[in-house]
């Protein structure tokens, strides 16, 4: 969702430079302590004192398949049915991949096929037919390629929050605060069918 909000940001301020610092959950509280950056965007981060989570909105976890796969027809899977199936997961560090991994942790089996540290790499695999991946909805890789068919998830639905991460008490420049606003009334993209 980042990408055209920042164009949108930048048709609107052509002159204010916008500078993003990628980086894993773990280290986002971190950086917004630390300084280093004006505010963070994260999923599913652990609060910590000093620091101020305001939410943005839900994120939800597809299943996608192969385009020859049996399920590609279906509207969602069970999490039953998809333990049985080859699983490209996200790695360790990711907050995608802590989701699955509590999900399955119910009562499910999630042994996976491949972990992957990039979306586009998950999506790779799917495309050569060598399992299903697990994805959020606002990947902007599924709505890159509309020929792999995502499902939804069925209960328990796999949701992540995506908050905002602000330091306590700590004004933020008058351009930072611009571009919060514009991310505070844009919703996510809709997730393809």
């Amino acid at each position: 969702m980042l990408p055209p909000l920042i164009a949108r940001f930048k048709e609107r301020h052509p002159l204010i430079r916008v500078v993003i610092r990628d980086s894993v959950v773990e280290r986002i509280n971190m950086m917004v302590r630390d300084e280093s950056v004006d505010f963070g965007i994260g999923a599913d981060l652990e609060p910590e004192a000093g620091l101020t989570d305001v939410p943005l909105f839900e994120d939800e976890m597809r299943a996608v398949v192969p385009a020859t796969h049996p399920l590609r027809h279906e509207r969602e899977v069970s999490l039953e049915r998809l333990a049985g199936e080859p699983l490209i997961l996200m790695d360790m560090s990711s907050s995608v991949r802590r989701l699955t991994d509590r999900a399955f942790d119910l009562g499910h089996l999630a042994a996976p096929a491949y972990e992957v540290t990039y979306m586009s790499t998950a999506l790779g695999l799917v495309r050569a037919g060598l399992g299903i991946a697990i994805l959020p909805s606002t990947a902007i890789e599924l709505r890159l390629d509309p020929a792999i068919p995502s499902l939804r998830i069925a209960e328990p639905r796999l949701r992540r929050s995506i908050t905002l991460v602000l330091k306590t008490g700590r004004s933020l420049p008058p351009a930072a605060e611009a571009f919060r606003e514009l991310l505070a009334v844009t919703p996510p993209a809709a997730t393809p069918a």
